[in-house]
């Protein structure tokens, strides 16, 4: 479990890695208008954040207008929302309020990145990488023995093969795939038929 030190290293380390357009000076207050968080918003998602809507201003009711309209127009499209509680908060630069917005943001960015990154290639599966070799021991062997001509017709019947059995497993997959959507229904269904029959017991 992070200290709230190293919260708030970790979060000003963050912060200098993005071009602000004015200096920061002081978390609580440099935050309070929201017009820095539209920047930070607007530096990872260029196309939901309009910086000309966001106006810096001293006073209280202007600066929660600038955070509601980062609420409507850019962290409800994102799936989260900052609680108006914190709103107002972070509004009369309440000590330790832009912190926590600050760090709520970061964890939510962080994750957005690590989305976005190239996930690594699946292993090849050993028992197909071994029938693979296998097969193609047998077809050098084959080459040395068959003319040519009877050789490639003995490759294109192997890979029709291949097809037909990718075929199959794409089959038996979204056969199992029905097969447990089903399943679930008649879960769903039978908790209903109990909850009914609950009821009437009940009654």
């Amino acid at each position: 479990m992070e200290s709230q030190m190293e919260n708030l290293a970790k979060v000003q380390a963050w912060l200098d890695t993005i071009p602000f357009t004015r200096p920061r000076k002081n978390l609580a207050r440099d935050f309070s208008d929201g017009v820095l968080v539209a920047e930070i918003m607007h530096y990872y998602f260029p196309k939901l954040v309009d910086m000309h809507c966001y106006v810096p201003l001293h006073a209280v009711e202007y600066k929660i207008n600038n955070w509601n309209l980062l609420n409507d127009k850019v962290f409800r499209k994102l799936g989260y929302l900052i609680e108006f509680k914190d709103v107002e908060n972070i509004a009369n630069c309440v000590p330790g309020a832009a912190e926590k917005i600050l760090l709520f943001l970061y964890d939510k960015i962080q994750i957005y990145i690590e989305s976005k990154k190239p996930k690594p290639p699946t292993p090849p599966d050993p028992e197909l990488v071994r029938l693979t070799e296998a097969r193609n021991e047998v077809f050098a062997l084959v080459a040395h023995l068959l003319p040519e001509q009877q050789f490639d017709a003995l490759i294109e019947i192997a890979l029709q093969r291949d097809d037909e059995i990718a075929q199959l497993r794409d089959q038996i997959k979204d056969r199992d795939t029905r097969i447990k959507a089903l399943e679930q229904l008649l879960k769903t269904k039978d908790n209903r038929i109990n909850k009914l029959q609950t009821r009437i017991d009940e009654s």
